[in-house]
């Protein structure tokens, strides 16, 4: 289930867990009251951690294990292999949500003349126009028509040879925003053990600076890989850390 809720933050927590996006576009996982859109199961789990959840609306989703198969039989080729092939497994695991979370309005590059483009540009959404020469461009625009703007202008423009090119876009954004918030779910653990030790952590990495118990590392799903020991090392020098996914380390062999 989706559910939008007004929710509390416990006042002590020193490494917030749930995450918000604010008004610049950016997520932060903030202290005080808020609103926000959130997956149920990452509200019970911040309950568990103190969170006052009050629940004002919500959509309710059938439950299943669609992808089991799918993920056991790449993640043995990932485990088992090296090079391409490993690389090509990882892939195929690591894009299979970001898959179902794709945007529905397709982006389309069309190469027109200089008469196709003022219709062009009368009757779609534009991202981007890109001159050739004197009487080519190239066009980078959304699939469907834009009927809005053409009932407005209805007998004053030749759509003439000017199709609405409408493709089917699969994508499920309950899906990717489920696979995501269990992602952030399983680091609640890591994040609540290692509280005073965290330098950095997303949505499947964390920067320590001391260990990680043994029995949480591992090859099978759901344990950390060290990434150190593929180094040859278990020390960083040096790290920076800059944003999301951007950072930065040296280290001694």
């Amino acid at each position: 289930m989706t559910c939008l809720a007004e929710i509390q933050s416990p006042i002590n927590i020193k490494i917030p867990i749930l995450p918000y996006r604010d008004n610049n576009n950016r997520i932060i996982f903030p202290h005080g009251i808020w609103k926000g859109v959130y997956f149920s199961e990452q509200l019970k789990a911040a309950i568990k951690y103190g969170y006052k959840i009050k629940p004002l609306n919500g959509h309710e989703f059938t439950r299943a294990k669609l992808f089991n198969d799918y993920i056991y039989h790449f993640y043995d080729i990932k485990k088992n292999s090296t090079g391409g092939l490993r690389f090509i497994a990882k892939m195929q695991l690591n894009q299979l949500y970001g898959y179902f979370g794709r945007n529905r309005d397709l982006i389309i590059t069309q190469n027109v003349n200089r008469d196709e483009l003022s219709n062009i540009l009368l009757t779609r959404i534009v991202s981007n126009v890109i001159k050739i020469n004197k009487d080519t461009f190239i066009v980078l625009m959304k699939g469907n028509l834009n009927h809005n703007i053409i009932k407005q202008l209805k007998g004053q423009i030749d759509l003439t040879g000017l199709k609405d090119i409408n493709k089917t876009i699969k994508s499920n954004v309950a899906i990717s925003a489920a696979v995501t918030a269990y992602a952030q779910i399983e680091m609640i653990k890591y994040k609540s053990l290692y509280s005073d030790n965290i330098y950095y952590t997303d949505t499947d990495s964390i920067f320590l600076d001391i260990p990680l118990s043994k029995d949480m590392i591992g090859n099978e799903l759901g344990k950390m890989k060290d990434e150190l020991t593929k180094l040859e090392t278990n020390i960083i020098d040096k790290a920076l850390f800059l944003g999301n996914k951007q950072y930065s380390y040296t280290f001694t062999n």
